[in-house]
């Protein structure tokens, strides 16, 4: 039911559906490939485990893991969930690409749940550019082409949007720097030193970075980074250390001297700053058992002297 390889077949199979339809059908040509994608974002979770797939209540979770019953009808947790668990099982999926595949599976849900035209109304150069986009993250995690998903046209199509979008975001940035730059050169001395001796007011508390501006050059862009996912920890036996990376997705920047601000990823990627930021660390394997839990205190846990063992 939640196989990883009947995921990728599903997914084809209504994928191609789309890409046999005519160019003016528009609607269900969406359709299809809303539905489609639902399938493939499933297919990385499955391929680790279907219980992962699997809502906790009821016999859903016994029947990921194998054990069925007759009339048993198992029910598999919702979209945002999905998408939740695999930004934690590929961090290098980030929460960017998370949100526009929820924007693309609310899409789909208006449709389908309520009497709005929203397919209908949806504009095809803010669409298709997020499912191409979605789709590659979700290939890569899978080590796939998008080209064994979408047809040639659909992609060449969404990458004509996505690219008249990145220039309007470039130019838009462009502008942005233009204007702190020009605000940077009229602060006299003393008030850039004010400045860098400032904290910024209007980021919210969260993981930060400090960088260059691309504006002034001033060693003062705050870049607020997301939550973070952690890699899957692997265990060196040489070192004994448990070792891990955590990847975090810039979401904001704001300089504090010359007042840059840059309000999302797709900008800060356009003013030539890195979208994912990594950070290692390596915990010692037996580092603070000792003074978590002393020898009596771990019989007493095992209830050792319900056994006699005293």
């Amino acid at each position: 039911m939640w196989g990883h390889e009947e995921f990728l077949g599903k997914a084809k199979l209504y994928f191609g559906r789309a890409a046999a339809l005519e160019e003016d059908e528009n609607e269900e040509v969406m359709l299809w490939l809303l539905l489609g994608l639902e399938f493939l974002l499933r297919a990385p979770l499955a391929r680790i485990h279907p219980a992962l797939l699997a809502l906790p209540e009821g016999d859903s979770l016994l029947h990921a893991v194998g054990v069925t019953r007759a009339n048993a009808r198992p029910r598999s947790i919702p979209t945002k969930s999905v998408v939740d668990r695999l930004t934690k099982v590929d961090p290098n999926f980030g929460e960017d690409r998370g949100k526009e595949a929820l924007y693309l599976a609310d899409l789909r849900n208006e449709e389908l749940h309520s009497a709005e035209a929203a397919l209908q109304n949806a504009s095809p150069d803010v669409w298709m550019p997020k499912l191409l986009s979605v789709v590659e993250a979700t290939c890569r995690v899978l080590d796939l082409d998008p080209t064994d998903f979408l047809a040639e046209s659909i992609i060449q199509q969404a990458e004509t949007y996505r690219e008249s979008a990145n220039r309007a975001t470039r130019h838009q940035v462009s502008q942005l720097i233009a204007e702190a730059t020009s605000h940077y050169a009229r602060l006299t001395d003393e008030e850039k030193a004010i400045r860098r001796a400032a904290r910024p007011s209007t980021m919210p508390y969260g993981s930060r970075t400090v960088l260059a501006c691309p504006a002034c050059s001033e060693q003062s862009a705050y870049v607020l980074l997301s939550e973070g996912r952690p890699s899957r920890a692997e265990y060196d036996e040489a070192a004994q250390e448990i070792r891990y990376s955590v990847v975090r997705v810039a979401e904001s920047l704001q300089c504090r001297v010359c007042t840059l601000t840059l309000s999302t990823t797709a900008q800060i990627v356009a003013a030539g700053l890195q979208r994912l930021y990594v950070e290692s660390y390596a915990e010692d394997r037996h580092e603070g058992w000792e003074e978590l839990m002393t020898y009596e205190d771990a019989a007493r846990f095992l209830g050792a002297d319900d056994y006699g063992n005293d």
